[in-house]
């Protein structure tokens, strides 16, 4: 078996013959818990149309063989002989036929209030009063199955969802920004949630100076560039990045800093968490010398 005729096996088959099934199945994505690392919340997407993977925790992916050397640990030749040893209809590894694209309906997106949803932020440490300033909630249908989420817009009118069982972006994907006239300093993060943590942690300190400052959140590390172009409308502002502490965070901040080198890198601040909301829904005790300073809070 060549390389040419491995990747034509099914990764859905291939998964599942090694008893790796998908949390959920969305329109034409098949989305895992990701088999190369350890997560809480599925980012390893295949698509069963294209015959694709890719994991957003380490913006990786290809096809099957790329995954397979990296499940399983061996080199290429070793990969294709195991597959040459195995019958691949007896694995599920045929290829699927494409599924029909799913309709997604909106119904209704109102203020956030869904006893659901608050006890959600609650549990992640998040202010209702601040979420509910950027977050509404959003009612949607697939094959009329009813759902709901928190949303947060994006910059492209994309939605970005979250509850307590999924992450999901409905329409298109994009940065969200709040860039002020003559702001002086840009805040950086990579999903809302830490956004929304900075800003809980910061108020009580910066009191009216937050709304001085702004803001980008891109949503995944791979808008990095969408949010370059974005900086680059607000020459001379100073950044400051909250990237999660992980792979793709600093390959993140390291594209980031190429292009904008006075760029600081914050995530030492939360170092031995994922990120600054983890470590405040973990009901760590933030030091007060870490956070007592108008510099070291605005970071």
């Amino acid at each position: 078996m060549n390389c040419e005729e491995a990747n034509n096996i099914s990764i859905i088959g291939f998964l599942n013959s090694l008893g790796i099934q998908p949390a959920r199945v969305s329109a034409n994505s098949y989305w895992y818990l990701s088999p190369l690392r350890n997560e809480k919340t599925p980012s390893f997407k295949v698509n069963p149309v294209t015959n694709r993977w890719y994991d957003h925790g380490i913006s990786s992916g290809g096809k099957l063989v790329d995954l397979g050397v990296k499940i399983l640990n061996i080199d290429v030749s070793d990969f294709l002989s195991k597959l040459a040893d195995n019958d691949p209809k007896s694995f599920s590894f045929q290829k699927p036929e494409a599924i029909d694209e799913v309709k997604l309906e909106i119904r209704k997106i109102k203020p956030l209030e869904n006893t659901a949803l608050t006890s959600y932020l609650k549990e992640r440490g998040i202010s209702l009063s601040i979420a509910r300033e950027f977050c509404q909630e959003v009612y949607y249908q697939i094959k009329d199955k009813n759902y709901f989420a928190i949303c947060f817009k994006n910059d492209s009118d994309g939605l970005e969802l979250r509850n307590k069982y999924m992450k999901l972006c409905l329409n298109k994907k994009d940065i969200t920004s709040f860039i002020q006239p003559d702001s002086k300093k840009v805040v950086m993060f990579e999903g809302f949630m830490d956004f929304l943590t900075w800003l809980k942690i910061s108020e009580p300190k910066m009191g009216p100076e937050l709304k001085k400052l702004s803001f980008i959140v891109l949503n995944s590390v791979n808008q990095i560039e969408s949010a370059k172009v974005k900086l680059l409308s607000v020459p001379g502002i100073s950044i400051e990045a909250y990237f999660d502490n992980d792979d793709a965070g600093r390959k993140c901040f390291e594209s980031l800093k190429k292009d904008f080198p006075s760029a600081l890198d914050k995530s030492d601040l939360y170092k031995g968490h994922k990120d600054l909301n983890e470590m405040i829904s973990k009901d760590m005790i933030v030091s007060k010398t870490k956070w007592n300073s108008h510099d070291e809070l605005s970071m």
